[in-house]
């Protein structure tokens, strides 16, 4: 009897678990803003500074999308070195923001920055493991920036977002701080009907081996924008294309490499990656 009731129960529990799901909706996070240069305490007359750019879900890192720093400051973004995982260096022991033992999958590295010119993150939904992950609404992106040696020269900047079916429209109304300015978010579900009233079009031909792109507009579109994969704005234009329109995009000035265009309309926004082989 009583290896009756076992049974009877270890099947109940696997039969809760085989149903119980957990929600993981498909979509790209685009995220813009401007970094702001601080009139002193920059490391040096350059105006160098560090960064780091990492998706949170409340407490816990879900993706470093880009990490900016090196060995002379790697003190300098404490608060993403502690939840990267990161080891520690100098005396006292401090997390060390350039440690091989950092969580940085996925992510675009670089040294200490001195350009502050308009850049976007764009994450695919993808966590640190390559999973998809779940959706909920306790999801923000944090710029952690240092340009200082003096602990008033550390900022952390977070914007919240939800992850899940619904569009997250933020491209307006975010106000500028004193770090950053010119901030646009928004989480666009690949499989919400808003996407599909949103602006859609073809790139080709991908890759492009002159790096002329046409781009064909399958619906109304009032901005067409191109991204470097460092999320540098290349171009920014305001345009009136209706559905059959086609625009050309002449990347044949830049590099081998893969490239982000944006379309934008005021349904929404899509975004192609496009690669440049020359």
């Amino acid at each position: 009897m009583k290896k009756i009731v076992l049974l009877l129960a270890i099947s109940i529990i696997l039969l809760n678990s085989s149903v119980k799901t957990v929600a993981q909706t498909t979509g790209t996070l685009t995220f813009t803003y401007t970094p702001i240069a601080h009139a002193s305490g920059n490391f040096n007359a350059d105006k160098r500074y560090v960064l780091a750019i990492y998706i949170m879900y409340g407490s816990t890192l879900i993706k470093t999308t880009n990490r900016y720093c090196e060995a002379a400051y790697y003190d300098k973004l404490s608060s993403w070195a502690s939840y990267a995982g990161c080891g520690f260096s100098g005396t006292p022991l401090t997390p060390d923001a350039t440690s091989s033992f950092c969580e940085t999958t996925g992510a675009i590295l670089g040294g200490a920055q001195t350009n502050y010119a308009p850049r976007t993150v764009i994450w695919d939904g993808i966590d640190k493991n390559g999973n998809l992950a779940q959706d909920g609404n306790f999801y923000n992106i944090r710029l952690e920036e240092t340009w200082g040696s003096s602990p008033a020269s550390h900022a952390i900047s977070l914007f919240n977002f939800a992850k899940d079916p619904n569009v997250d429209d933020q491209t307006t109304g975010i106000p500028n701080d004193a770090n950053f300015k010119d901030i646009s978010l928004i989480w666009q579900p690949t499989l919400s009907t808003a996407n599909f009233a949103a602006a859609t079009a073809t790139v080709f031909p991908n890759p492009s081996n002159t790096g002329v792109f046409n781009l064909a507009v399958k619906d109304s579109v009032t901005a067409v924008k191109v991204y470097s994969i460092l999320g540098a704005t290349l171009s920014n234009e305001t345009v009136s294309l209706s559905n059959g329109d086609t625009k050309t995009l002449d990347l044949s000035s830049y590099n081998n490499g893969l490239y982000i265009v944006s379309v934008t309309n005021n349904k929404g926004t899509a975004n192609y990656k496009v690669v440049l082989d020359k």
